[in-house]
């Protein structure tokens, strides 16, 4: 199942019931973002995850966009943006070794809008596990100006590290979250009360 457009914004989550056992269900997870498929850099591949419960993660942050959380961006580009996210959350201390070569130029850029505090939690977190494993980070912003949804994201395991950022209409990245959740519980359902050894 495919939600979104891989074009802009999508998540692609498949069951493989083959793979899954009692009442979890196994299968391929992988978010795409302006045609980049989040995956691990140097393999290209995916890893069998636990496709069941993914709508209660998701639940939380569609919650948090329906409830106006998203930070405004306030004029900062992609690379702040970003920074901003990290270390509103932990700090300097806890920062990928792959932006520390930045880390001086972007505190001096980010001083002139007002550092976040430790624990502020800047743009909501759109990092499922399993796309953090492969080392990817991803958070939502609104642009108040442009009335737009403000992604913002990078791989920190790549030496090469550069922020991304993809725009979207208001509401856009809420839609697909919607839709999302509620075809992920319908699927919990549909496990849970299937025979043992029946496929979907």
């Amino acid at each position: 199942m495919l939600f979104g457009n891989p074009h802009e914004f999508a998540i692609w989550a498949d069951p493989v019931w083959e793979w899954s056992q009692a009442s979890t269900v196994e299968g391929l997870y992988v978010m795409c973002i302006d045609g980049i498929f989040l995956l691990k850099r140097s393999t290209l591949s995916a890893m069998a995850v636990t496709v069941s419960g993914e709508s209660d993660f998701w639940a939380h942050h569609l919650n948090s966009i329906e409830n106006g959380q998203q930070t405004p961006t306030a004029g900062r580009n992609k690379d702040l943006l970003l920074f901003s996210a990290l270390i509103s959350r932990g700090g300097l201390d806890y920062l990928p070794q792959s932006i520390e070569t930045q880390k001086t130029q972007l505190l001096d850029e980010l001083s002139r809008y007002g550092l976040p505090s430790f624990d502020s939690s800047e743009g909501i977190d759109l990092t499922p596990m399993e796309t953090g494993d492969y080392g990817w980070f991803v958070y939502l912003f609104f642009d108040e100006k442009s009335n737009e949804d403000v992604i913002v994201y990078a791989n920190f395991e790549d030496p090469h590290y550069e922020a991304r950022e993809l725009r979207l209409p208001s509401g856009r990245v809420k839609e697909i979250l919607a839709q999302l959740v509620t075809e992920t519980k319908v699927l919990d359902q549909r496990r849970a009360h299937s025979p043992p050894g029946l496929g979907e």
